[in-house]
């Protein structure tokens, strides 16, 4: 990550990662926390596709798609399974580069902004 003083505040610092998400702090490199999977579950696009390229198979996407019936649950379980699955390799960065990766930069964006 690089940091670079932008329109900011003085003394505050923009983070600018790989995938060219802006970010308050490197805190996206940080392990997913469970507090903050509902919301980034609000912010997923077509969830199945991001569960595919965080790797994620397609057996795998279908039973959480048989065992639950809402789509706000199926996120909730997609990341839930992903941060097991992933253990500390799941993270925000992670997470936030395949959305941009599949040009979601409005989502990855909004998940980089931890309040």
């Amino acid at each position: 990550l690089e940091r670079q003083r932008g329109d900011l505040s003085e003394g505050q610092l923009m983070w600018f990662g790989e995938s060219g998400v802006t970010k308050q702090d490197p805190s996206t490199s940080e392990k997913i926390c469970d507090a903050d999977i509902a919301r980034i579950a609000g912010e997923l696009p077509v969830w199945q596709i991001v569960a595919q390229n965080l790797g994620m198979g397609s057996q795998e996407i279908t039973d959480i798609e048989i065992n639950h019936r809402d789509e706000a649950d199926r996120r909730n379980a997609f990341l839930r399974k992903w941060i097991v699955k992933d253990g500390s390799a799941a993270t925000y960065e992670k997470l936030c580069d395949v959305l941009m990766t599949l040009n979601q930069q409005g989502a990855a964006e909004r998940i980089a902004q931890r309040n």
